[in-house]
């Protein structure tokens, strides 16, 4: 019982996971919050990077967020943790650029 709680949780992606700019959103999971907060912190996140080599450097929702990247020069694939406390969100996106 007790961990299975704050173990993350897997959430749906909105539509087929397309959004404007040649972005991919690929997974979601969320530790201690809700996953309509984790897609919420994930849009934020995407305006707030503004294009698609853009970088989100200030927090969104409240959260800060790290970021990961890896991939070719045509498109990369990105690994994002944000936390508040002790709440958690992870996502992945794959951008066109």
């Amino acid at each position: 019982g007790g961990l299975q709680a704050h173990a993350a949780k897997k959430c749906s992606i909105p539509g087929n996971g397309q959004q404007p700019g040649g972005i991919y959103f690929t997974s979601l999971s969320v530790k201690r919050t809700s996953c309509a907060t984790g897609r919420a912190v994930e849009r934020a996140f995407q305006k707030c990077r503004k294009g698609p080599r853009g970088h989100c450097s200030h927090r969104v929702k409240r959260f800060a967020c790290s970021e990961h990247r890896a991939g070719i020069s045509v498109q990369f694939d990105s690994t994002v943790n944000c936390k508040r406390g002790a709440k958690r969100v992870h996502f992945t996106y794959t951008q066109n650029t």
